[in-house]
């Protein structure tokens, strides 16, 4: 097992992330001796359940506490209130105290939408992250971020609540099917741009064995690329300056799911997407090394990930650009690459280069998907 500290540099929160195989075992005697509670929730999905539920109850149960469960629809279509309702029931109908833990199993819906009851719920219970996908065990999981969709866009509505611990058991990726595999890559692929040269070479030299589920590959690459954001929010745990290089592609990504529709286009190949739309407006921009554009198609196609998209107008994307959450005095605010490992934030990009951004991503009707 790797272990990982994060501590912010406010010191609002500090916890453990877990890193390996046969962890979930684990889970019982910490629980116990850290927080000894007499119940645990864990929230789950209808995907997930019945394939790691029976293993996360035995292990609550083995370290004398009560499991209940909750099994809620999967998907980003159902990252709503009305899901998050269903959540605050279930908690309330069974007298929920402060003191006892939510259990997060799942993908970055169910972490966002439980991480958002633990937050809100009694206002604030503990909370424990058990990714289940690459994506969530790589960003989602980590970092405090919680919340809910909107009519009007992704992630509109939620709360900075950090877990107080973080179990990535690479185990439970072995039942992940090959494009969720693909999708989390586009994270880590994110997070080789704006930080680490290094990441990027390694990504292109193992997507086959990460691809293979080896795991010691997959250990290495959750540990990887969770030490990086883990130092974007021990520095800047609110996002007020830094953290915000982790929304690298996700600007124009979020726009494109909402637009596209959600379960449509998956949060990972809308990032993918998006990272490449940001590219291309940089170069446009003259701050981006052009050679940058070919490094990240190269990657992105490597891992599996679109570099077109079919269906999305380009009004429509870049109207829903301007109800992220991230626009300041009414412009938007993007996070544009310099070159391999560099990125910066860029306020001052006329509506008609984003159109061209966003074009140059879009497939032509009636040709085939890149």
């Amino acid at each position: 097992m790797e272990i990982l500290h994060v501590e912010t540099s406010s010191h609002s929160a500090a916890y453990d992330i877990w890193i390996g195989g046969g962890l979930i075992s684990r889970l019982g005697p910490w629980l116990h001796e850290k927080l000894n509670p007499h119940s645990c929730a864990v929230i789950t999905d209808s995907n997930v359940a019945p394939l790691q539920l029976p293993a996360v109850q035995a292990a609550v149960e083995a370290g004398g506490m009560r499991c209940r469960t909750l099994v809620i629809p999967p998907g980003e279509t159902f990252k709503t209130l009305e899901t998050l309702s269903g959540i605050w029931n279930f908690l309330l109908e069974n007298r929920w105290e402060r003191g006892l833990p939510i259990i997060a199993l799942g993908g970055g819906v169910v972490g966002d939408m439980a991480g958002f009851a633990a937050a809100t719920v009694l206002r604030g219970v503990p909370l424990i992250q058990m990714p289940t996908t690459l994506l969530a065990a790589v960003d989602a999981s980590v970092g405090g971020k919680t919340g809910i969709d909107h009519p009007r866009g992704k992630n509109l509505l939620g709360a900075f609540h950090h877990a107080s611990l973080v179990v990535a058991d690479v185990g439970t990726l072995n039942t992940l099917p090959i494009c969720e595999l693909e999708c989390g890559l586009a994270e880590c692929i994110k997070h080789s741009i704006i930080r680490d040269p290094d990441l990027y070479d390694w990504l292109d030299q193992n997507i086959e064995p990460i691809m293979a589920r080896d795991p010691d590959t997959l250990t290495k690459l959750i540990h990887w690329n969770v030490g990086i954001k883990a130092d974007f929010v021990a520095k800047d745990p609110l996002e007020k300056s830094i953290r915000a290089f982790l929304n690298f592609g996700h600007t124009f990504g979020h726009a494109l799911e909402s637009t596209v529709g959600y379960g449509r286009l998956p949060h990972g190949r809308a990032v993918a997407l998006g990272m490449l739309a940001a590219t291309h407006l940089s170069i446009r921009l003259g701050i981006c090394d052009p050679e940058l554009q070919a490094a990240l198609e190269h990657l992105i196609r490597k891992a599996g990930l679109p570099v077109r998209v079919h269906g999305a107008d380009p009004a429509a994307v870049l109207s829903a650009m301007y109800s992220d959450k991230k626009v300041a005095s009414g412009k938007l605010r993007l996070v544009l690459p310099i070159r391999l490992g560099e990125v910066q934030t860029f306020c001052d990009a006329e509506d008609a280069a984003v159109l061209d951004a966003i074009g140059s991503i879009l497939q032509p009707a009636g040709v085939p998907a890149a």
